[in-house]
């Protein structure tokens, strides 16, 4: 399992959340996030629940993540 942590803030709240993704091996799991660390995402949240977020590789900007 590949993990990968995020923070967001909304209305000047913070929050943070966990992308995790089935890997098979650890130098899978490691490919699976190169282009995501370090990087501002978009991230999707619950307008009437802001600690209830996801991220997605379609809405990333083009080029920035890793296959």
């Amino acid at each position: 399992m590949a993990e990968l942590t995020y923070s967001y803030s909304v209305d000047g709240e913070y929050y943070s959340g966990v992308l995790q993704i089935e890997a098979l091996t650890r130098h899978s799991a490691e490919h699976l996030f190169d282009g995501w660390k370090g990087r501002t995402v978009v991230v999707r949240y619950s307008p009437s629940e802001p600690k209830i977020s996801t991220l997605l590789k379609s809405d990333q900007p083009a080029g920035q993540l890793g296959n």
